[in-house]
């Protein structure tokens, strides 16, 4: 089959019986032969707040593992974002799987220092021996398990105030 990027979930495997033809068109496949399990996050939008902690962070999917890594990263499969003290690497931590099949993580009990942005790649990866894959890479997240938006105001700005006079501040983002 090769590399499946398509949504998560169970879809069923259908063969189609026309060898000397073209097999086409869906109606054409009419023996179910089985079910084909993807396995992995549903993507989700979720959010942090700057100054504050990022834990207890959660998406459903399919055949979620506690062995399973989610990471920030700019664009799935680029670079690592880090933003709390305890992320190294953009790698969440206090990864755990929970009733329903859901995948809680947080990023650390530490704040989010990082600039507020629209939104981050939460990126999955799960970890296959036989494949060689380990998780350590970021070549390797390549699943978008959801968007992860910083919100808080941006630093650097400055405003004026003029002692006895009324005071208006605005436009902090």
């Amino acid at each position: 089959l090769g590399d499946v990027y398509k949504r998560q979930g169970n879809y069923n495997l259908c063969w189609c019986p026309n060898i000397h033809e073209y097999c086409d068109r869906s109606e054409l496949f009419v023996f179910h032969l089985g079910i084909l399990s993807v396995v992995g996050p549903a993507p989700a939008d979720l959010h942090c707040v700057r100054g504050r902690n990022c834990t207890s962070l959660s998406v459903a999917g399919v055949g979620l593992l506690e062995q399973n890594k989610i990471r920030i990263q700019l664009v799935c499969g680029g670079l690592a974002v880090q933003i709390t003290a305890d992320n190294i690497l953009g790698n969440a931590v206090e990864v755990a799987t929970v009733l329903g099949g859901n995948l809680t993580f947080g990023f650390g009990a530490q704040f989010v220092s990082t600039q507020p942005k629209d939104a981050y790649d939460l990126c999955w990866c799960s970890i296959q021996p036989s494949q060689a894959i380990q998780c350590k890479r970021d070549e390797e997240f390549l699943a978008r398990a959801g968007r992860l938006k910083i919100e808080g105001p941006t630093l650097g700005h400055e405003k004026e105030c003029f002692l006895g006079q009324p005071c208006d501040i605005r436009d902090i983002d």
